[in-house]
């Protein structure tokens, strides 16, 4: 399982912030391989795996959007009922919680299943397991 670093951007949840984020990315040739926005109480949430992480974080603060850096697991997409389910069984038996799951767009990677837990190294363990 390969540890992934993505872009966190953690914003007010109003009309155009997904289209300020992307645009900038765009501008800068930047293409992202996977996203996930979701609301939160009093904002939201923008998990970015983008094809160049320094650059992007550049560009983004530069624009004035705040980011961070984040740790998680890219689990390969296979095309079989089931996968997500026995990585979620395994993560659970290894008291590892998911704050969040998303799938990758494709771009210059494989689909992949993007994994946000509790515990980066016993995750890993786990689902290597």
């Amino acid at each position: 399982m390969p540890r992934i670093t993505q872009l966190v951007v953690t914003l007010a949840s109003e009309p155009g912030v997904l289209a300020r984020v992307t645009s900038a990315l765009r501008e800068a040739g930047i293409t992202i391989e996977g996203v996930c926005a979701a609301e939160t109480i009093g904002g939201g949430k923008i998990r970015l795996l983008v094809s160049d992480l320094a650059d992007a974080e550049t560009v983004l603060q530069a624009g004035g959007i705040p980011c961070a850096r984040e740790h998680a697991i890219a689990l390969p997409l296979e095309d079989w009922p089931g996968t997500l389910a026995t990585a979620a069984q395994r993560l659970a038996a290894a008291e590892v919680n998911i704050a969040c799951v998303y799938a990758t767009t494709g771009g210059n990677r494989p689909p992949e299943v993007i994994l946000v837990v509790s515990n980066l190294s016993k995750g890993l363990a786990a689902l290597e397991g």
